[in-house]
């Protein structure tokens, strides 16, 4: 099991530069505004590889469209209020990091995710993830000795490779990030239904609809494919047929024992008076004693 012990925010929303230390079951309580959803925000988005990420479903929903949640507005920190320009302008480099403890093999390693957006550019950024392993991160890994620089992906991969950790890029469509991410972190469910689970459940309100949580939930809507079903179905009665051909067959081989007497007979509330077992319809060999 691959546990999360360690959160590193750079220039995420509210979060200028903090490491946040996790242990075992964590609670995470505080005031309006204070930050639990943009910190959630950032571990759904790492760990789902920024694949189909509905940020704070719940402020998106009361909120009008000019106040929604994006990659652009927790990168340029974007307050909320109608009419109210970011307080992040120019370039800005952003930092995810999780990382994780093996407990299986006793080792960390770390999954992240380096943003990058020019001045006077709107939209998302440009974004790149990655995956360190055997290693715990530290603040060399993100900033330039003076702590003056925040390292962009390429600085931040040279610095590692300087220093004997390899950084691998885990790719360029979310699909395939998505699927690298699971795989590092050993999720093997099939397809996207983790990721459609983690949206679900990452929703930050409350469920009132016994109805729609099974169905979402427990019962989620998959496609079904007939090609595929028809074609399990006929190689099922196919496997079957070859089954009962073959167990006909043994039967058969079991009731063909030669007898030296009606008494010895396996069939012996059948045995007729031309040695025939009436019942499997076999000629039972009988031989009389010498």
């Amino acid at each position: 099991m691959k546990k999360l012990v360690k959160i590193k925010l750079i220039n995420w929303h509210i979060f200028v530069n903090s490491t946040i230390d996790v242990k075992d079951n964590c609670l995470i309580f505080g005031e309006n505004g204070s930050g639990k959803s943009t910190l959630v925000d950032a571990i759904h988005y790492v760990i789902d590889g920024g694949k189909d990420v509905k940020f704070n479903t719940a402020v998106n929903i009361q909120s009008n469209k000019g106040s929604k949640r994006s990659v652009e507005s927790y990168i340029r920190l974007k307050t909320g209020a109608e009419g109210k320009s970011y307080l992040r302008n120019g370039n800005v480099i952003s930092h995810i990091a999780l990382e994780f403890f093996d407990e299986l093999n006793k080792q960390h390693s770390v999954i992240g995710v380096v943003f990058e957006i020019a001045e006077g550019t709107h939209g998302k950024p440009n974004e790149t993830f990655y995956h360190v392993e055997n290693a715990s991160f530290n603040d060399s890994w993100f900033f330039s000795e003076d702590g003056k620089q925040i390292f962009n992906y390429k600085k931040m991969s040279d610095y590692l490779t300087k220093n004997s950790a390899k950084l691998n890029n885990l790719g360029n469509v979310h699909k395939e990030v998505c699927r690298n991410i699971h795989h590092a972190l050993g999720i093997l469910s099939e397809g996207d239904t983790y990721s459609d689970l983690l949206n679900k459940a990452i929703a930050f309100r409350p469920i009132d609809n016994v109805e729609k949580f099974v169905y979402d939930y427990l019962m989620p809507q998959k496609d079904v494919d007939l090609s595929n079903l028809k074609s399990n179905i006929r190689q099922y009665r196919e496997i079957k047929q070859l089954v009962e051909n073959e167990s006909g067959k043994k039967y058969i081989r079991k009731a063909h024992v030669p007898c030296q007497r009606p008494d010895q007979c396996p069939h012996p509330s059948v045995w007729g008076n031309r040695g025939i077992d009436r019942t499997s319809r076999t000629v039972i060999a009988w031989r009389a004693p010498q």
